[in-house]
């Protein structure tokens, strides 16, 4: 038997203390793999078209040094040992054994190690299987409609990744049952209005463009952009394709009126094409302007060790919170958003498999008590994974996910923004005893909350005044709650949900996200409830009403009080990384003043009701 190596066995010496023998070697090729060498690990190789490994080839290996061999490869975990044909160094093809990557062993090991080429290849690899399926395999750039049935796809390609990479085989029947082949998507026969069915179709348009930027930008620039395990993966390239998109919004604009010409005749698969088509001339006009956006993106990075989620919430549904909302019909809920009927069709323009690199999804936990189930608010959580409970982190950057808020918020500029969630690992125990010091909590909520002066000059904090808030069953209000996160194969994991801030594309996210990541660390508020487990504690209560009263009149806080909390946040970038600062001193000099100055400035505001101005 032979044995091609790659890696360490090329070195002799090794071979002999691992068997206590030599054996006679060559020189050899083998084609049709690349070889992947990281930082930290041993080397591997994994089947790619195109590529080729040297390496040698040792002849007349008996069986009992293959067993001595394969206790050393660790065979069956981090390798398989397979065969293959090798080009000798003389011409002659041989068949030999090799020692491949165990890609599941591998990720589950090294994570955020891995490089990110692999990744690359199993999507390729998946979408092959896939493309077999649908007769469609490796279709030209110039078959739009192969093209666009792989794009409808895509999400189901994403999931499937996942299965493959948590180490299960992928059978003809496993990919049918996963993406569900029968049928394409098509667009459905509803009663609305033309706009509204326009708008949907417009989603479905947009969605696609900016998957396709994505595309791009990750096949030519994931090893400057790639996020590593265990953060969301394409935050920055995302982020980049939205940056292009939206600055050329314009473009994309008048190509779409195209498609609405006859709608009569219109398919799903013709919108899809469409988008692609449009993309396609596109990004082959602007891969200068790309490649920069995407360097300057990674220039401001600046990352810290704490990692963020966010989940953005928009609604154009007009409820009056003075009336009993119960008394309201669900219809005329959906009804008063004029644009998209409370998203009650979001599933029927299957938007959830178009808007899966954003997280797109509906929630519908608080317009009535008997909200329907397929409508309510747009929600958009970069880093959920489709088609699961699992989500990741997007980023540990305050600047990066500044500018994704931003972006997401152009994006979707047919839908008001309505609400932030701000998601922060947690690696401690929660003191559900501590009491926390209601006047920091009140300084927190100026900084990140969302101001008005009623005609009666009251000025009011809106998320709670318009009960905004979920309550906890305990009733206190979730302004801070506990939550748990499914992250991939991996358990769950604490995160502490800050659900203060107000949506808006007016706002510094980097001074409110930055703001809550200090005061979580430096004084680790004890939350108002959680979506974890059951939390009955008196105080909790308390405190939530005590700053609810606040919220419905709200008065300024001291100096003193200013001083305290600031201390805090400041004590928490200075213990970030290990108990000590994860920044330089200028950057979190300058993002102290930049809170301080918003902090003092609505806390000084507030002071004067009659020169009030909401915000």
């Amino acid at each position: 038997m032979n044995l091609f190596s790659y890696g360490t066995l090329m070195n002799k010496s090794i071979i002999k203390i691992v068997t206590g023998k030599l054996f006679p070697y060559k020189k050899a090729v083998l084609k049709g793999y690349k070889l992947f060498s990281p930082d930290t690990g041993y080397p591997y190789i994994i089947q790619k078209e195109g590529y080729s490994v040297e390496g040698i080839v040792y002849f007349g290996i008996d069986r009992e040094s293959f067993k001595l061999i394969d206790k050393y490869e660790d065979e069956g975990f981090y390798y398989n040992r397979i065969k293959v044909n090798v080009e000798t160094e003389d011409g002659n093809i041989i068949e030999c054994y090799v020692y491949v990557g165990n890609l599941y062993n591998i990720r589950k090991v090294w994570k955020d190690n891995i490089d990110v080429d692999i990744i690359q290849r199993i999507e390729e690899f998946i979408e092959n299987k896939i493309g077999e399926r649908l007769s469609i395999k490796a279709p030209d750039k110039e078959d739009t409609d192969k093209l666009a049935k792989l794009e409808i796809l895509k999400a189901d390609i994403h999931r499937l990744v996942d299965i493959y990479l948590d180490g299960k085989y992928l059978s003809n029947y496993e990919i049918d049952n996963e993406i569900n082949l029968v049928n394409m998507p098509k667009l459905p026969d509803i009663d609305v209005t033309k706009e509204v069915y326009k708008n949907y179709i417009g989603i479905i348009y947009n969605a696609t463009c900016l998957n396709k930027i994505e595309d791009y930008v990750s096949d030519n620039f994931s090893k400057l952009l790639y996020y590593k395990y265990p953060l969301y993966e394409k935050t920055l390239t995302i982020l980049v394709s939205l940056i292009i998109f939206n600055k050329y919004k314009l473009y994309f604009e008048d190509n779409k009126k195209n498609i609405f010409k006859d709608l009569k005749t219109l398919t799903y698969v013709d919108v899809v094409k469409r988008a692609i088509k449009d993309t396609q001339i596109f990004v082959n006009s602007h891969k200068d302007e790309i490649e920069f956006t995407s360097k300057e993106v990674k220039m401001k990075l600046n990352p810290g060790i704490l990692t963020i989620g966010l989940e953005l919430e928009f609604s154009n549904v007009d409820i009056d919170n003075s009336d009993n909302s119960n008394n309201i019909s669900n219809l005329q809920i959906f009804k008063s958003d004029k644009k998209y009927n409370g998203f009650l069709y979001f599933h029927d323009f299957d938007l959830y498999r178009r808007l899966w690199k954003l997280g797109g999804h509906i929630d519908n936990h608080s317009l009535s008590s008997q909200f329907e189930k397929n409508g309510g608010f747009l929600e958009i959580t970069p880093g959920k994974e489709p088609f699961s409970d699992s989500s990741l982190p997007i980023t540990r950057s305050l600047g990066i996910a500044d500018d994704l808020i931003k972006e997401i918020i152009k994006f979707f500029d047919k839908v008001k923004p309505h609400s932030l969630h701000v998601n922060l690992e947690y690696d401690g125990v929660i003191n559900w005893e501590k009491e926390n010091d209601i006047e920091l909590i009140k300084c927190l909520m100026l900084v990140a909350g969302d101001f008005k002066k009623l005609k009666n000059n009251n000025i009011v904090e809106q998320r709670l005044y318009n009960n905004e808030i979920v309550k906890d069953p305990c009733g206190a209000y979730r302004i801070i709650c506990e939550n748990a996160h499914h992250c991939r194969e991996d358990k769950e994991k604490t995160v502490i949900e800050y659900q203060l801030p107000r949506l808006s594309d007016e706002k510094d996210y980097s001074v409110i996200i930055g703001a809550i990541k200090g005061f979580q660390l430096g004084y680790r508020p004890r939350p108002y409830g959680s979506k974890v487990r059951l939390i009955k504690e008196k105080h909790i209560k308390k405190e939530s009403d005590y700053i609810k009263k606040w919220a419905f009149n709200v008065t300024p806080v001291s100096n003193n009080t200013i001083e305290k909390f600031l201390s805090y946040i400041y004590e928490g970038f200075c213990v970030e990384r290990k108990q000590r600062p994860a920044h330089t001193q200028k950057y979190i000099d300058e993002l102290m003043f930049k809170i301080e100055k918003e902090l003092k400035s609505i806390n000084e505001s507030i002071s004067y009701p009659l020169t009030f101005v909401n915000k």
